[in-house]
């Protein structure tokens, strides 16, 4: 009796794969691909169909069509732009906030996001990587599980404080005794849910990010949209040059001499 229900298992496990894996068989017909180029993502489709579907089919896409997808999925989110976020607080919609990241990952974008109706900020020290919640004898343990993370220290950066506010107690008097007054310590961070203005070294904690403020990380579907976004940005640019560059010709004077 086990063994049946297991063997109707994988039948049902492989027969959705194979499923998964035609849909990309038939679709990847449009392109022009290669069989085996076809069957290696079919292959791929089955078994993580998001590859394909949110990847390599996004770069196949002609602009046209790469378009209107972002366009019916932008509407499908709620949204005017595919790189806003929702705002957890006040659901107003903050524009520029996501950004394709270097490792093809949805990441914050560099600029400050912060949202126009509430001053929201995705970019808060509360978010980053970085930040070393509470007094510094609780960076040793499960700092952000620590009752207060709304204020802190930078790892990131520096600067010569007194011991006393650098280190815990113990560790500050025991620098005393040796003759240490100030050493190099992580910058204090007052209020976590904003961002200090000379900061250049936001990274994206995602689990902080979710613990922090209810907010996820968008996976492939969004980064898909953004290279998209990316993608529209930079064809205009080279249109716009291209076009500069045809004006400047048009605009030069003829020199040449009388037939």
């Amino acid at each position: 009796m086990v063994e049946s229900a297991i063997v109707l298992l994988l039948v049902a496990v492989v027969g959705y794969a194979l499923g998964r894996g035609l849909r990309v068989w038939l679709d990847a017909g449009r392109f022009g691909w290669p069989s085996l180029q076809r069957l290696r993502w079919s292959l791929v489709g089955g078994v993580a169909p998001s590859r394909y579907w949110w990847g390599a089919r996004i770069d196949a896409l002609p602009p046209g069509d790469r378009a209107a997808l972002l366009a019916s999925q932008t509407r499908a989110l709620g949204l005017a732009h595919a790189s806003s976020l929702r705002c957890p607080l006040c659901a107003n919609e903050i524009p520029g906030a996501w950004t394709p990241g270097p490792d093809g990952r949805v990441t914050v974008a560099r600029d400050p996001v912060q949202c126009p109706r509430c001053d929201f900020r995705l970019d808060a020290c509360r978010h980053c990587a970085h930040f070393l919640a509470g007094a510094p004898q609780s960076w040793h343990s499960a700092a952000w599980n620590q009752s207060d993370g709304t204020w802190g220290r930078c790892g990131f950066y520096k600067r010569p404080q007194p011991v006393e506010e650098a280190v815990d107690p113990d560790m500050a008097r025991a620098l005393r005794r040796q003759g240490y007054e100030q050493i190099q310590a992580p910058v204090r961070i007052a209020d976590s849910m904003l961002r200090p203005d000379f900061c250049r070294a936001f990274a994206l904690d995602p689990k902080r990010l979710r613990q922090a403020s209810g907010v996820r990380r968008p996976g492939r579907k969004r980064a898909a949209l953004l290279r998209i976004l990316s993608l529209q940005s930079r064809t205009f640019l080279q249109e716009q040059e291209l076009g500069a560059q045809e004006a400047r010709t048009q605009a030069r004077p003829y020199c040449g001499g009388e037939v």
